[in-house]
């Protein structure tokens, strides 16, 4: 029997085993988690070498040389952290008091983080709606995430850069692109050291998502040298680990495996698409490489997601919202409407979805 919405408290991030398993009373191991957007494929990570485990990590720069490969920008302009999480909790801290911009439905450690240090934050919806706050003069700094997390929603180039272009040298444009690697052509990272022009533009990358390494906790701040040396006085020393450097560097300058990555990325992509589209016909489908995100009737998502958890396939479930004119949450004044997101399989998982999701 399907609880009601009200009657289980849903877990803050996808990927929690331990609230599936506690839940719904199912072992951790009989799982499928597609709740995370966390590529099933992990980087085949070597043996560490033993002298990797004793010194104290300040040797960075082979990671900073081999992040500057990858996202192809001067490694003056790169700053490695622990995972984009630590830059998304430091960021608000090295800005003074002000408004910030942030996508009502999205990753909300953003919002998090920019009211526990004081911001001030004004919801938008959409870029129409984040115009019209930026032409008012009711927002100072602006966040977007890019494929956003959870919608799948994708900003081009041509406005982020039209959006950019009415920022002052003054106002921080902070793209959060923790997905981007399966669509650099839609990143900001090649702007980055360009010109000075572009200087208040800050892009977080994660390690986590397409390398399926999350648990190294390892990503990149890139923007001016300048503004990373602030921020760098508000991160705690040695954060990022010797294991981090030493993986980094490596799975950065594998451009053969990376190629491999994508193909097989794109190949379960196309197959999770056939069947998801198939079985929600009258749901809108949005893809963002690593998830699909369907969005449909709140009543309707919500049984997906509970018929999905009591057969042990772990989805990512949450209510759509909506924000008015002065960036404020507000209800739907017609049918409440969810989101449900769904990751990609393991191989070993795959027959086991596709079968549930045929049924």
């Amino acid at each position: 029997m399907i609880q009601r919405l009200d009657s289980i408290q849903l877990p803050d991030h996808g990927g929690d085993l331990v609230w599936a398993s506690d839940t719904f009373h199912r072992p951790i191991h009989e799982w499928v988690d597609l709740s995370t957007g966390i590529s099933p494929w992990a980087y085949p990570v070597p043996n560490v070498p033993p002298e990797t485990w004793q010194p104290l990590p300040y040797q960075q720069q082979p990671l900073l040389d081999a992040a500057a490969h990858y996202y192809q920008c001067p490694y003056t302009h790169v700053l490695p952290v622990a995972g984009s999480q630590c830059a998304i909790d430091a960021i608000p801290q090295t800005l003074k008091k002000s408004c910030v911009a942030i996508p009502l439905t999205g990753y909300q450690e953003h919002a998090k983080s920019w009211e526990k240090s004081g911001h001030q934050v004004i919801h938008y919806d959409d870029p129409e709606q984040l115009q019209c706050l930026l032409a008012q003069k009711k927002i100072h700094h602006i966040v977007i995430i890019n494929p956003n997390n959870p919608t799948a929603e994708y900003w081009s180039m041509s406005a982020l850069l039209a959006l950019h272009s009415q920022l002052s040298s003054q106002q921080k444009l902070i793209v959060d692109e923790a997905f981007m690697d399966l669509d650099e052509q839609h990143s900001l990272r090649s702007y980055i050291g360009r010109d000075t022009a572009f200087d208040n533009i800050i892009v977080l990358r994660s390690v986590g998502k397409f390398f399926g390494v999350a648990g190294v906790r390892l990503g990149f701040v890139l923007s001016a040298s300048s503004y990373l040396s602030l921020l760098q006085q508000v991160i705690p020393l040695w954060q990022v680990s010797n294991i981090a450097l030493w993986l980094g560097e490596k799975i950065l300058l594998d451009d053969e495996w990376q190629q491999l990555q994508c193909k097989r990325i794109y190949q379960r992509q196309q197959k999770m698409c056939v069947v998801l589209s198939t079985i929600f016909k009258h749901y809108s489908l949005q893809q963002a490489g690593l998830f699909t995100t369907l969005i449909g009737d709140q009543a309707e998502v919500y049984s997906q997601f509970m018929t999905a958890a009591e057969a042990g396939v772990l989805l990512r479930y949450g209510d759509c919202k909506i924000a008015n004119a002065y960036g404020t949450e507000e209800s739907h004044q017609e049918a409440r409407r969810a989101w449900l997101r769904i990751g990609l399989p393991k191989d070993e998982h795959y027959s086991r979805v596709e079968e549930f999701f045929g049924r």
